[in-house]
């Protein structure tokens, strides 16, 4: 009986798995007709999704919903780039963050955190250190 059941538990795991699978696909799918269509209907978004690598992509509709102002000036950015030619290769996540931090002046931060006390700068630390 304990085989029976160890092969119901396989199979059962084997088609959930393939359902996930399918499902993920399907995802895939729906959110690449999602870009075509976007490419299709308006060419700035064309030229963001050409010149941005995908999770450079998915960062800047984060800071869209985040930040009108900041997303337009990075589109802007991003346009005078690949019209001067400076723009060679797809625009990295990391190349992104620093064109945001660029234009909100705001530079990096590493927070320090301690057991029981707030959360310092790391700057503020080691200044407090000297």
């Amino acid at each position: 009986m304990d085989d029976l059941e160890k092969i119901k538990r396989k199979k059962l795991l084997e088609l959930q798995r393939r359902v996930l699978e399918r499902k993920k696909l399907e995802e895939q799918k729906r959110k690449m007709e999602e870009l075509e269509e976007k490419m299709q209907n308006n060419p700035r978004e064309r030229l963001l999704i050409t010149w941005m690598q995908p999770d450079a992509y998915q960062y800047f509709g984060e800071i869209r919903k985040r930040d009108i102002r900041v997303s337009n000036l990075i589109e802007e950015v991003i346009q005078l780039l690949v019209g001067n030619g400076i723009l060679k290769e797809r625009l990295t996540y990391q190349q992104l963050v620093l064109i945001e931090r660029k234009i909100t002046g705001r530079g990096p931060s590493i927070k320090i955190k301690r057991a029981g006390k707030e959360a310092k700068d790391l700057a503020d630390e080691l200044r407090s250190k000297l």
